[in-house]
């Protein structure tokens, strides 16, 4: 918070946004890249699907490549 503050002082909040755009899409760029990608994000929704994601997490089941988002609701 305290670096975020510092920036948006300097560069301004539009300028600190354009900066944080720019670097998260040379990173979505990079993760991308290459056959097969570098992360793959795989989505999760609702409690049981969400319950079985964290279960497989546990046993050592998830693929290092994989990235996962999990969201109670039902999807």
């Amino acid at each position: 918070p305290a670096q975020v503050k510092k920036r948006n002082a300097e560069w301004g909040a539009a300028g600190l946004n354009e900066r944080l755009v720019s670097g998260w899409n040379r990173f979505i760029e990079a993760v991308q890249a290459g056959d097969p990608p570098w992360l793959v994000v795989r989505h999760h929704a609702g409690p049981e699907a969400t319950q079985a994601l964290f279960a497989s997490l546990l046993q050592g089941q998830a693929a290092p490549r994989e990235g996962h988002v999990a969201s109670l609701l039902p999807g």
